[in-house]
């Protein structure tokens, strides 16, 4: 009983178990998958795919949140999966009503709670990295966008950014089981997802060198950059809809 409300709990937080049966990882991956697509499609704007994607990824928590009914889970546990309900409900009103800015933040958040609990079980997945890169980046964005550059100081700034390059890098390093049920354009994009791969890197590279220089009144443009080729990064090797090879 004991084993059984542990693999309901890794499950849960995880989201995606390299402990369970084939089937439960092709019913269970697919949920992340299309929330990496909504979330690409909120940073791009299209509405349509968002609408699509969120949908589809509603159904697939519907149908794990009914197993999670019948499960042997302690009150810590239940709570866990009130709360990523809550999240999930939170992201279909804000589509619902048009609200891009706070699905995109309820995407994110979701995102942090995988991000922060895989690892506990000793899971390693290459999206937690891709995670905590855009997270760093936007940190990025939001300074090198503040003319007055209030919110870091310029030592700070440059170790966020090496410390973004870094979570690139590692994500690089990172081939776990199972990625591809998250990531198919690594097979079916691969010759796409290494020109990406190396476009990013250059990018990242292009704006280490401008921090050089210490002129924080030209870093937005190429922040912007940055971000840019990352999202399409992550359109590629997500399958991402419409992507033209």
């Amino acid at each position: 009983m004991q084993l059984l409300r542990r693999s309901s709990l890794l499950l849960l937080l995880t989201l995606l178990i390299y402990s369970c049966t084939e089937d439960q990882l092709v019913e269970v991956a697919p949920l992340e998958h299309d929330l990496l697509i909504t979330w690409i499609a909120l940073e791009k704007g299209d509405s349509s795919i968002v609408d699509m994607y969120e949908e589809s990824a509603q159904v697939k928590w519907r149908r794990l949140r009914q197993k999670f009914r019948t499960a042997l889970l302690t009150e810590e546990e239940k709570q866990t999966v009130g709360m990523v309900n809550l999240w999930m409900d939170n992201l279909d009103r804000a589509v619902i009503n048009d609200q891009p800015e706070k699905a995109l933040v309820t995407v994110l958040h979701l995102q942090n709670q995988l991000k922060t609990l895989r690892p506990r079980f000793g899971i390693i997945h290459p999206a937690d990295q891709l995670y905590s890169f855009n997270y760093s980046w936007d940190r990025i964005r939001e300074t090198s966008h503040d003319q007055m550059m209030c919110l870091l100081e310029w030592k700070e700034f440059v170790e966020i950014y090496q410390q973004a390059k870094q979570q690139w890098q590692d994500y690089q390093k990172t081939h776990p089981n199972h990625s591809d049920l998250v990531f198919p354009g690594h097979g079916n994009n691969s010759a796409a997802a290494e020109s990406g791969t190396l476009a990013l890197t250059r990018a990242l590279e292009d704006f280490g060198q401008l921090l050089e220089k210490a002129d924080h009144t030209i870093m937005a443009a190429p922040s912007e950059r940055v971000k840019t080729t990352f999202i399409d990064y992550l359109a590629i090797i997500t399958n991402y809809p419409e992507f033209n090879l």
